[in-house]
């Protein structure tokens, strides 16, 4: 179906619903520039909010984590992309020229950039903000769209660059969601810029990103955490521009939706199944360690000379218990059809002020309170 289809399904519930401010919202996409995920990002939540949404031209590795860019011209080879042994021609899909320049955007407020995804975090924040954005109020969250696959657990949090780029909004303070989807969903998938696929993935998108939008709208209804207090930009370019940017942002009197250094680690815990409920999916607040937790571990074979990185899963009685008991987000099953919320602090693991999304949670819940996850099978030894 075409994308004012795809909106549709999702604008039909929320804009009947009063938003507590409009936002500027920076969407920083680990898919590629195209792919049907970030097309879906940036459309839906443009209904409501301003909207600079930023993604690398080409598809990268979830686990690839340099900062690179490269300021070359774009060539022919830069025209290809792959996925699954299949070929797309950016030319064709993008209307991209061999020439132009390293980065652009296609429609307005897209941009492409020819670098890592973290690169192209650091590109938007350092350099597309303050130069082509100059007369903004500064944004006041950034969203990191997921290319398709779960990030919980420490093992997937030291290894996926989601993460990495979370991290990087949160040294900033800048309030950030990382959100995460199923890997059987297929979201990372080369189309035109004004497209979405008709399928159960792109329904259950349209269902998962109506309950994102909800999130954002009760975290700036509730205002808890003051004002707008960072510089986005810490661009080493001290430039007329970047000073006029910041004195813009001293302007923004946004509310802060989280605390200083914290960021929320969000993850559909669904499958297509759970559309056939009918219900709206629930938020369920979680925890990176606890039960059912995957760590990084090495087995080395000293006489083959032979390394394996893995993980393992580990139950550790002796961690003191939560007195709000809340679980683990790897101990929610994926066929729970919930969304799992987790609070981490800038310098890496939980945020340990528990429960701060208490009364978040129950007034996006209110219509089903008592959905419950079924939860995994708990393995209580390493393998």
């Amino acid at each position: 179906m075409r994308l004012q289809q795809f909106c549709a399904i999702v604008c039909t519930s929320l804009c009947f619903s009063r938003l507590a401010a409009t936002l500027s919202i920076l969407v920083l996409n680990p898919s590629p520039y195209g792919s049907s995920i970030s097309t879906a990002f940036h459309q839906v939540l443009s209904a409501n909010h301003k909207v600079i949404s930023v993604s690398p031209l080409h598809l990268t590795s979830i686990t690839e984590n340099e900062v690179t860019i490269d300021t070359t011209p774009i060539s022919d080879a830069d025209l290809k992309d792959f996925l699954d042994d299949q070929e797309f021609d950016l030319n064709d899909l993008l209307g991209l020229q061999v020439g132009e320049k390293f980065y652009g955007s296609k429609q307005n407020d897209r941009w492409y950039v020819k670098g890592s995804v973290m690169g192209t975090a650091l590109f938007a924040l350092d350099y597309l903000l303050p130069h082509h954005y100059t007369e903004m109020s500064s944004i006041d969250l950034i969203i990191v769209a997921s290319s398709g696959h779960v990030v919980d657990g420490l093992y997937r949090q030291q290894t996926h660059v989601d993460l990495s780029v979370m991290k990087l909004a949160q040294t900033r303070n800048i309030p950030v969601l990382n959100v995460n989807s199923n890997e059987d969903l297929d979201m990372v998938i080369a189309s035109p810029l004004d497209e979405q696929n008709s399928d159960k993935a792109s329904e259950l998108l349209a269902l998962y990103l109506q309950r994102i939008e909800a999130l954002v709208a009760q975290l700036t209804h509730e205002a808890s955490y003051g004002k707008h207090n960072f510089h986005t930009s810490r661009s080493l370019q001290r430039s007329p521009k970047l000073r006029e940017y910041f004195e813009h942002e001293r302007w923004n009197d946004n509310p802060r939706l989280l605390p200083n250094g914290v960021g929320l680690n969000i993850n559909l815990r669904a499958e297509a199944s759970c559309m056939d409920t009918n219900r709206d999916f629930n938020f369920i607040e979680t925890r990176t360690i606890g039960g059912y937790n995957k760590l990084p571990a090495l087995s080395y074979d000293e006489t083959r000379g032979f390394a394996k990185i893995d993980s393992v899963y580990s139950i550790d009685n002796d961690l003191p218990r939560n007195k709000d008991k809340i679980l683990s987000e790897m101990s929610v099953d994926n066929g729970d059809c919930l969304i799992t919320v987790t609070p981490i602090s800038w310098s890496g693991g939980d945020f340990e002020t528990y429960n701060i999304l208490g009364k978040v949670v129950q007034q996006l819940n209110a219509e089903h309170p008592d959905e419950k996850p079924k939860l995994v099978q708990q393995i209580f030894d390493s393998t």
